[in-house]
């Protein structure tokens, strides 16, 4: 009996209930659930709750058609609906970011109820699709819309009811689309594209308009920053003339264009391609059989030689009985450039790229470059592997060179540069000017040297290159000393990169001022060997706002004020992790035979300091603290703040005092996984401790 009793009472200690669970196995087993019983689990408790709302962002983001919130109205019971999807609304509200309703046949109130739902909860919605309904009254929908945060607006299958639709702005809408709208009238699209000029994409298909002319003067004359444009109609043909491509030729910003091809001629296609600088994607829909560009395929290809993406989508019963001879013609003719050509009829595709034919997924021709056994005779008959090589050991200037030769190296430049550290010493000679013209958009990785002999205006004449032509900065490393008289190698030269988000400074000094002239405003990686602060800062302000990883190679009065101005936001629920000291171990190792006599002493003020700092990250995964004397500090409150932590690393320089932080780490910190101890005298009775209290974790003494 009492054995029965002890296997019940075994059974239900190792029974796991759902709270147990780590948030983010929570988070994928949330984005799962439908829309009630994700409301349900809201409803459980302020955790789930959290972690309920970001899974309803994550599955309902917009990326694609499938993850947009759907609202069907069927108008049979208004008041029914409307209490089937209010609670919805008002607990996933704020976090609904892409809506799509469907209105069934009949009219649509004025005062519908979905109209003040979305005003009321929704605050963060950016992209909405409507659909539907035979009267719906926009100018009424439009104004429940959240003006900040609204970028994308599409309309399908909708009767418009109100004329002064096309009055009402919307500040950040880049995206505008209307799919089989009835009664929208040319001069109110005019008079929408003129009210919002910030728009980059519009999509017009099969819209009831007969001359696109005036909706093409308001976008060239009105939208600066346009750079997306589909105008299409199944229904009819258009009509291209002169005054057509002369006007769609002035959207010089263009990047994408998707028309109805019925009636384009080879010449009005070569102007378009030779007079759009910036166009990359070409879609030509609805091309006949007899039309001049699918009679003269390769022709329109050549033509097209400059776009990196041609897709061409035909009426041609015949499609299926393309020859491969005309096929493997347009293969070789693209080879050496970075270009994909698409022919498309119904659910018949077929795909062309470097060198390579295939039909409906099926591979069905590739190039062989050096022609079977042959050997290669020219440096461009080599593959991309072989030319990748080759390219790890040219130096930059000979990338240029290359990068200007033709559209292949240059795509292999650009590739190299994407995965590859741009290293270069901080002198005139290796980081020209020319170089990064040629270079500068490429590079995403950079890490750079000084040497001695720079001087400080050499340093601010390259840092200005650098944040001229470095606009993809993704990643800086410096490494350098301070100089012979005294100039600092980063200057205080204002320099901005908005997609760098690793900044790692293992200089020998860092000021603050200098820190805070470079703005990344996407930062989220920030190292820096030795910082320094002149006088006191209360608030980083805009700098420093995304911040995850945060390291200092030496503790002193400057980190302190650091983490102390830190924004309480980024402390308790952004920064991941924090490494603090990594230089004392180093210098330590250099001096390794010196005596230690004060290791009996207590902890400096400023090493209990910082252990009463650090308990603001509460979460941490990864936490270093390399500095002599933390070992000695009473860090109860700290782990019972960081309880998150997976990854530790601390200074210990004996075994005896040691023990109690371990045991508070053991007690609080239930997901450790790694433990690394810094220090000399670390003996082997430490390290068997260690290693017994942490049966599952990794214990290891740095070298």
């Amino acid at each position: 009996m009492e054995k029965m009793e002890e296997s019940t009472e075994s059974t239900v200690t190792e029974e796991t209930e759902l709270l147990d669970f780590p948030d983010e196995i929570l988070l994928n087993i949330m984005i799962h659930m439908n829309d009630t019983t994700l409301l349900n689990m809201a409803l459980v408790c302020e955790r789930l709750k959290a972690i309920a709302k970001e899974a309803f962002t994550k599955k309902y983001n917009g990326t694609n058609q499938s993850s947009y919130f759907e609202v069907n109205i069927s108008h049979r019971n208004l008041m029914v609906e409307r209490e089937q999807y209010q609670p919805l609304f008002s607990t996933f509200g704020e976090n609904m970011v892409a809506i799509y309703i469907w209105f069934s046949r009949g009219n649509v109130a004025r005062n519908h109820w979905i109209f003040a739902m979305i005003r009321r909860f929704c605050i963060n919605l950016s992209k909405i699709e409507i659909g539907g309904g035979d009267e719906v009254d926009l100018l009424k929908m439009f104004r429940s819309l959240p003006k900040p945060s609204l970028t994308h607006l599409a309309v399908l299958y909708t009767n418009a009811a109100d004329t002064n639709w096309s009055e009402y702005r919307h500040p950040n809408l880049i995206k505008f689309h209307v799919d089989e709208g009835c009664n929208f009238e040319q001069q109110e699209i005019v008079d929408f594209i003129s009210t919002n000029t910030q728009l980059e994409e519009i999509h017009l298909k099969n819209v009831e308009v007969d001359n696109y002319v005036p909706i093409l003067e308001a976008i060239g004359n009105k939208c600066e920053n346009f750079r997306k444009l589909e105008i299409m109609d199944w229904h009819r043909d258009m009509v291209w003339n002169s005054e057509m491509i002369d006007i769609l030729c002035k959207l010089s910003s263009l990047n994408c264009l998707e028309i109805n091809a019925h009636g384009l001629k080879l010449g009005q296609l070569e102007s378009l391609v030779r007079r759009l600088p910036n166009l990359s994607s070409l879609r030509l829909n609805h091309t006949a059989a007899t039309s001049e560009i699918y009679e003269n395929l390769t022709r329109a290809v050549s033509i097209c030689q400059r776009i990196s993406e041609l897709k061409i989508r035909t009426k041609d019963p015949d499609f299926a009985m393309l020859t491969n001879e005309l096929l493997t013609y347009i293969a070789d003719e693209i080879m050496i450039s970075n270009k994909m050509v698409v022919l498309k009829e119904a659910e018949d595709e077929i795909v062309i790229v470097k060198g390579e034919v295939q039909r409906n997924k099926v591979i069905v021709y590739k190039h062989d470059a050096t022609d079977g056994n042959q050997p290669a005779t020219n440096f461009l008959d080599l593959n991309d592997d072989c030319l990748a090589k080759i390219i790890e050991f040219l130096k930059p200037k000979h990338h240029c060179a290359l990068y200007d030769t033709c559209q292949r190296t240059r795509k292999a430049v650009e590739e190299f540069y994407s995965k590859n550290v741009f290293c270069a010493r901080f002198t005139s000679k290796e980081v020209t000017e020319s170089i990064l013209w040629c270079l500068g958009k490429q590079i995403r990785l950079m890490k750079l040297s000084r040497y001695w002999i720079s001087t400080r205006n050499e340093f601010e004449e390259l840092w200005r290159r650098i944040n001229q032509y470095c606009i993809n900065l993704n990643q800086l490393t410096i490494v350098a000393r301070i100089n012979r008289n005294g100039d600092d190698f980063v200057t205080q030269v204002d320099c901005e990169w908005p997609s760098a988000e690793k900044l790692m400074f293992t200089t020998y000094r860092v000021d603050y001022e200098t820190l805070c002239s470079i703005f990344c405003p996407s930062l989220t990686h920030l190292e820096v060997s030795n910082l320094r602060i002149d006088g006191n800062i209360l608030d980083h302000g805009d700098h420093f706002r995304h911040l995850t990883v945060l390291k200092f190679g030496y503790y002193n009065e400057s980190v302190k004020k650091f983490l102390l101005a830190v924004d309480d936001k980024v402390l308790y629920e952004q920064i991941q992790e924090l490494s603090i000291g990594s230089q004392h171990f180093m210098a330590e190792s250099d001096a390794d035979d010196e005596t230690d006599d004060d290791d009996d002493d207590e902890p400096s003020q400023d090493v209990v300091e910082l252990v009463s700092i650090v308990p603001r990250f509460r979460k941490l995964t990864k936490l270093k603290l390399i500095v002599p004397g933390v070992n000695r500090c009473n860090t109860k409150y700290l782990f019972q703040n960081c309880t998150k932590l997976a990854h530790f690393g601390v200074w210990c320089k004996d075994d005896l005092l040691s023990g109690e932080l371990f045991e508070h780490i053991m007690d609080n910190c239930l997901h450790i996984g790694t433990i690394r101890l810094f220090g000399h005298g670390i003996y082997g009775g430490l390290l068997q401790i260690v290693s017994e209290m942490f049966p599952n974790a990794s214990v290891e003494v740095a070298i």
